[in-house]
């Protein structure tokens, strides 16, 4: 990151392309992450043209550094709730991110020492409980709302559960928020909850929008939110058990590639930005599910069918807090097939992308977004 990136004028992050949909997801996360962690500052976001491209511009009284909204993004989204809390989350998500690698020693250690394979299996199903317990205490303090499930496939009943739960709490609304942005207690077709048309996933090919969320926060570092914020997005981060599925190079058919997806090794090392995915998680929350006159609908969505399902999202030129955005999403200008330019610009929104949601068998994307 260079001194030009950062000056009272606030921080370009140089690497959020506004006309791709995790790119603008990540963009909602960051000024969504620091609103939180700084409740009492007023943090704002606007989009300009740099390098061929819509790219935001964060805004924070104090001159924070860059070193410090980073530090600060990465404990807020991965360790939560005040300093004392953070602490004990922080021993916690080390200990999970180790579990892993503790069960590979050991089942190493039973091979050589000659154990018979019902008690290795036995052994490991022991240690993976520890880790799965160990996980548990951490998502509870960072992100209870990925606890309700591996999927937002629950019953209305369970999941208007959670909401009462979470209404006791004392930092209640923001888990609210987070549980808006996965769904509603009202049904859908199926009499399951009505889920956010942001999921591109629920457990075809173990692929679970909820346990990818938990692993990408449980992965993410600093360094990580760095790549994705202040340099161009080069894809070197693991993909399998670590992505959204919302960038449109996610689109990966077997009938395009050489190997089949769901099993090419390369997806071990390479074809994500872990930093976009996470701060995205945090984007969810501006863009809710939410009750409508004939049915629900998600926030900056258009059509209900997987022939005309659209997500439309505005590029605004003056900074505006969170609040602000919140409106602008939920814009019904925005939806329209061909906006009023004119309108659009009296509000401050210089463009609106538009990307098609892509259903591929039982998996979803999103493709190239299209101004309009």
């Amino acid at each position: 990151m260079t001194a030009e990136q950062h000056s009272n004028d606030g921080l370009l992050l140089v690497g959020l392309d506004g006309s791709n949909p995790l790119a603008f997801l990540a963009a909602l996360g960051t000024l969504r992450t620091l609103t939180q962690a700084w409740p009492e500052r007023h943090v704002s976001m606007s989009w300009e043209m740099s390098e061929g491209a819509w790219r935001p511009r964060l805004r924070c009284p104090y001159t924070e550094t860059a070193e410090s909204i980073l530090q600060t993004l990465h404990r807020t989204l991965c360790l939560g709730g005040t300093p004392e809390v953070q602490k004990r989350a922080d021993r916690l998500r080390a200990r999970s991110r180790n579990s892993a690698d503790i069960i590979r020693r050991a089942a190493s250690r039973w091979k050589k020492q000659g154990l018979p394979k019902a008690q290795q299996k036995d052994r490991k199903a022991v240690l993976g409980q520890a880790a799965a317990q160990r996980r548990k205490k951490w998502l509870a303090l960072s992100a209870p709302h990925l606890l309700i499930g591996t999927d937002t496939n629950l019953t209305c009943q369970d999941f208007a559960r959670y909401l009462k739960r979470y209404l006791q709490m004392t930092s209640g609304q923001r888990l609210l928020d987070d549980l808006a942005a996965l769904g509603t207690d009202l049904p859908d077709e199926d009499g399951l909850m009505s889920d956010t048309a942001l999921r591109t996933m629920r457990g075809a090919g173990h692929q679970h929008l909820l346990t990818f969320m938990a692993n990408i926060l449980e992965q993410v570092e600093a360094a990580d939110i760095r790549k994705a914020l202040f340099f161009p997005w080069v894809y070197d981060d693991p993909v399998k058990n670590l992505t959204l599925r919302l960038d449109p190079s996610d689109d990966v058919r077997y009938a395009l590639r050489w190997r089949n997806p769901s099993g090419d090794p390369a997806r071990e090392d390479s074809g994500s930005v872990l930093g976009a995915n996470a701060l995205a998680i945090a984007g969810f929350a501006l863009m809710p599910v939410i009750p409508s006159a004939d049915g629900v609908t998600t926030v900056g969505f258009s059509g209900r069918r997987a022939s005309d399902t659209r997500l439309s999202w505005p590029i605004w030129v003056h900074p505006i807090s969170l609040d602000t955005c919140g409106s602008l999403l939920a814009l019904p200008q925005l939806q329209k097939e061909r906006p009023n330019h004119r309108e659009l610009i009296a509000l401050g929104i210089a463009q609106v992308h538009r990307s098609r949601r892509i259903t591929t068998g039982k998996f979803r994307n999103f493709s190239p977004a299209q101004a309009i």
